[in-house]
């Protein structure tokens, strides 16, 4: 993959050669060019073979990204998709019901991704260095997050001229089976960060 870094730059593909946009830089890649050996054919023969378990990952990771819509499109970087992709793929691959091409991510695996970060540059761990509690009861629906008291000069790194911060939980049932999902959220009052 190539940066553009001409005056005109381009999005969009011109014979084999793609122009698109990441994180606000252009890029450029080329198609494969065929190949006399014939292992480009058979590296096509593998991605169409691999092709509906990347689209069944895929669904799964939209439908997580779905549910926590309400605050993840506050939060998110530009990679948290592709990131996410990666992250559910492992998960396919313990699906022992389902014969390979037709396997999916099953609900209780989900736990395995525990702690993905939607944004790899403010990870909540570094945002926030208090001690804090949080448990979902799945049968009642109830989710609770305790936070140990706190300075929230010594516990919160807030950016560079904030003044004040307030902590917000969003809590989701994701049903990928059914491709339904259920989710709620609290938001604290707003608190100075110099307190």
């Amino acid at each position: 993959m190539a940066r553009q870094t001409s005056v005109i730059k381009f999005v969009g593909t011109i014979g084999t050669v793609t122009g698109y946009v990441r994180g606000g830089k252009h890029f450029l890649k080329s198609a494969e060019a065929s190949d006399p050996t014939g292992k480009s054919a058979q590296s096509q023969k593998k991605k169409r073979r691999n092709n509906p378990e990347f689209g069944n990952t895929s669904k799964a990771g939209k439908l997580i990204r779905e549910a926590g819509a309400l605050l993840i499109h506050q939060m998110r970087d530009g990679s948290h998709v592709n990131r996410l992709t990666n992250a559910l793929h492992p998960l396919i691959e313990l699906d022992t019901t389902n014969l390979y091409q037709g396997r999916k991510i099953l609900g209780e695996n989900l736990h395995l991704i525990k702690g993905f970060e939607f944004n790899c540059k403010a990870e909540v761990s570094k945002l926030i260095s208090c001690t804090y509690e949080h448990s979902i009861d799945a049968q009642s629906g109830v989710m609770k997050v305790f936070f140990n008291p706190f300075i929230p000069e010594e516990s919160i790194a807030a950016p560079g001229g904030s003044t004040h911060f307030r902590i917000a939980a969003l809590g989701c049932a994701v049903n990928i089976d059914k491709e339904r999902y259920e989710q709620n959220h609290a938001v604290s009052e707003y608190w100075a960060v110099g307190t």
